[in-house]
């Protein structure tokens, strides 16, 4: 593959009939991107669905929620970005060692892997869906949304309440989703999720018609699209992965193993938390919960270009870490190579042509209710930029095991970035949010990885065998 168009004509051939020889490393490559395509294929299809959920939330309900309420909606949201770290990295750990444990075609260890691994999550879920349910419920909501208003106060902590049941839930999903990313069959947990959506988008037309609260528009769109994902248990029982028998003991044998790998993606969520999914928080209490409305509109039209993006990058963490378990480097080089040049170019294009139409896109989506200034939402477009080449890279690294590492640059840039946000968005307002993550991102990634890891990411590659 040498061009752009060489690499759709080989997508589309590999949509064909025909098998691949598992012996050879062209013949497990095919294979690898066969099912990239199939998990890229139905993840657009499932995002395509949840934005129509994401849209429609602001558009049906902005009208009669009025500033206050759409914001505090959005802030309840938001959450789920910034309290994915709950998970403990337990999810993504799984993804690296059941491709490792499927490339080594041991299928009773991958069998206890499978189930311990749920059964470990399923006791994370439970904790932390009692600690949400403490946490909000104490929560002074009063100093977090800077309101008085004792009707919008109650409303957002029943909301959140419903949003702390389901997000448990979604704790428990993660490991079910990392299952299948390690099997290299996302598109199935992809499939289910869009069937969630479909099942949320209808729910939230009634709930909007009939003019809901906070919490039923959070049951009848996040807690919706969060059970459908719950079906992929019976297909993991169908396939004899799911150990019903010697359940506990399975758990037990696998937590040391999740607990270490599991801690360093914990470390990467709460920096993500930390450096972007804070903002909300950040912004509500020094600003006001209206002005969370205003950046959370820009970064959400933003997602018309990192979530495409997303869908093609991801389905790469399990075929790199399929490929390094049997040494087929040469799959992980080209991989690679293409997939940070076409982020790049892509994102730069995606942001460039939403940023053109998003005042008349944003006036039509709020119903005029939310106006974002053309700097801010310029701003927020070149963070996406970067936001998604550094996406593209984390795959690449995360698949070959390099979470180390990430671990340390993320450290050093939450430490930077967090309190010269915090300072100045008091300052300056809401263009401190996207420009300071920018700045601080270039500055820590590109020293990183364009210097002190360079030489381990060169060995990975193994470009001194080229």
């Amino acid at each position: 593959m040498s061009s752009p168009i060489a690499l759709l004509r080989k997508a589309l051939s590999l949509m064909g009939p025909q098998t691949f020889d598992a012996d050879s490393e062209q013949g497990r490559a095919d294979q690898r991107y066969r099912r990239a395509l199939f998990a890229m294929l139905a993840n657009a299809g499932n995002k395509a669905l949840a934005l129509a959920v994401m849209v429609l939330s602001v558009s049906l309900t902005a009208p009669y929620l009025g500033p206050d309420r759409l914001g505090a909606w959005m802030l309840i949201s938001s959450l789920s970005f910034v309290l994915a770290f709950l998970g403990l990295g337990v999810g993504n750990a799984l993804t690296n060692k059941v491709a490792l444990a499927h490339a080594q075609e041991s299928t009773d260890a991958l069998a206890k892997l499978v189930s311990g691994g749920l059964g470990f999550m399923a006791c994370i879920a439970l904790a932390v869906g009692v600690f949400l349910q403490l946490v909000f419920h104490y929560l002074p909501w009063g100093q977090v949304l800077r309101s008085a208003d004792l009707v919008l106060l109650q409303e957002t902590q029943n909301a959140a309440a419903v949003f702390g049941l389901f997000f448990a839930i979604g704790i428990f999903n993660s490991a079910l989703n990392g299952i299948f990313a390690g099997l290299q069959k996302s598109y199935l947990a992809h499939a289910c999720a869009a069937g969630g959506s479909v099942l949320a988008l209808i729910g939230l037309w009634l709930a909007a018609n009939a003019q809901a609260d906070i919490a039923t528009l959070v049951l009848v769109s996040f807690g919706v699209q969060t059970l459908a994902s719950l079906a992929l248990l019976g297909l993991l029982r169908r396939s004899a992965l799911l150990r019903l028998h010697g359940l506990t003991a399975h758990t037990r044998q696998v937590i040391p193993g999740l607990w270490r790998d599991g801690g360093l993606f914990f470390l990467l969520q709460v920096g993500g938390m930390i450096a972007t999914g804070a903002d909300a928080l950040i912004v509500a209490s020094l600003l006001g919960a209206a002005q969370v409305a205003v950046l959370g509109v820009a970064q959400r039209l933003l997602l018309l270009v990192s979530q495409p993006l997303a869908i093609f990058n991801t389905p790469f963490w399990g075929a790199y870490a399929d490929a390094l378990a049997r040494d087929d480097h040469a799959f992980v080089r080209k991989t690679l190579r293409w997939s940070l040049l076409l982020t790049l170019g892509a994102a730069l294009l995606g942001a460039a042509l939403v940023s053109l139409v998003s005042a008349p896109a944003i006036q039509l989506w709020t119903g005029g209710k939310v106006a974002v200034p053309m700097a801010l939402f310029a701003a927020c477009a070149l963070w996406t930029v970067l936001e998604c080449l550094g996406g593209a890279l984390a795959v690449f690294l995360n698949g070959a095991g390099v979470v180390r590492e990430q671990t340390v640059v993320v450290m050093v840039f939450c430490a930077l970035l967090l309190p010269l946000k915090v300072w100045a968005v008091g300052q300056w307002g809401l263009m401190a949010v996207p420009l300071c993550t920018a700045l601080v991102f270039l500055l820590t990634h590109f020293t990183a990885y364009g210097y002190v890891y360079m030489p381990k990411i060169q060995s990975i590659l193994a470009l001194d065998k080229i």
